[in-house]
This record gives C-alpha cells, structure tokens and sequence, in this order.
C-alpha cells in the first residue's frame, strides 16, 4: 500500500476505474503424437477494476483485475500492460503480460494458473469514458505432460481470449 501512495504522490496521474464488456474464449487442445488439434469457442462477459498510473503525456501502465464467465467457467484476468498513445490522439495501443486463473475446480487435470502475452488498442472518448479491444494469447500449457502406454507424449492446451469493453476513470 506504502508503494502505491509514493507512486501516487510522485506521478503524473493516477488514477481508478471500472470496465466491463464482451469476453470470447477459445480453448484449445494438441497432441503431436496422435496429429489431434481440437479448438472451440465460446463468449460471455467480463467486468473488473482497473488502475493507470500516466508517467508522461503519451505513456502510461494500467493494471486490472477482471472476472470472467464464458459458459459457466469463471476465470479471473490480471493484465498489466504498457500504454502508448499514438501522435498526442486519443488512440493509444497497449501491450503487456496477463496472468490467467481459473476458478474452477480441475480435479488436477488442468493446471489453473496461466500466462499470456496481451495486445490491443483502445480509445478515449472523454476524460471518464474509454472503450477497448485486448487479445491475450497464452504461452503455458494448461496440460501437464503425460505418460501413457509406456510412451511420453506432450499434450498442449491453451486459453486464448478477447475482451471488447467499456470503461469508466474515477
């Protein structure tokens, strides 16, 4: 808490919000050794808070904690991401790290923590008022390797999502 006041009180600007909007998920599952390669979609929602710390006129970090649900699975996304605007605009692209739980119970078959790499862009419509797009791709394998039959074989599943949504800046 200590670090978020000092940062507060050396900033530009800090400030809080709210967002919400559209959430696609697409899962998929490979397996190299049998040539299988499943994938499916599925949308929902999300909405969650977000804080953004300006530290020049045209960059930014923003931070978020965002609930998901996409079909009765809930997943919990924690974006930290770099922020650009474009040439003094209200566009700005955004690029950056986002930490993936799910909150369901796996019974030891999925792993439920996940990494991936976000990037989107978005738009300012006002000093309050924001609407942003963000794809995160994840690079960790939700699938730990298995063993069967006597031979190792590696079996890769992912969460990949899409978040199109509405924000509000306190």
């Amino acid at each position: 808490m200590f670090a978020v006041l000092s940062i507060n009180a050396n900033s530009q600007e800090f400030s809080f919000g709210a967002n919400a909007g559209y959430l696609n998920i697409n899962a998929s599952v490979e397996n190299e050794v049998d040539r299988i390669n499943v994938s499916e979609s599925a949308s929902g929602f999300y909405i969650g808070a977000i804080g953004e710390l300006m530290l020049s006129q045209n960059f930014g970090l923003e931070a978020a904690v965002n609930y998901g649900n996409v079909e009765e699975t809930n997943f919990l996304m924690v974006p930290v991401l770099a922020k650009l605007y474009v040439a003094q605009s209200k566009v700005y692209f955004q690029a950056g790290p986002q930490v993936t739980f799910l909150l369901e119970d796996t019974f030891g078959f999925l792993n439920t923590v996940g990494i991936d790499l976000s990037g989107g862009v978005g738009y300012d419509i006002n000093e309050n008022f924001f609407v942003s797009g963000r794809y995160s791709y994840e690079i960790t394998n939700r699938i730990p390797s298995k063993h069967r039959d006597g031979v190792y074989e590696d079996i890769n599943g992912q969460y990949h999502s899409l978040n199109i949504g509405l924000g509000y800046k306190f």
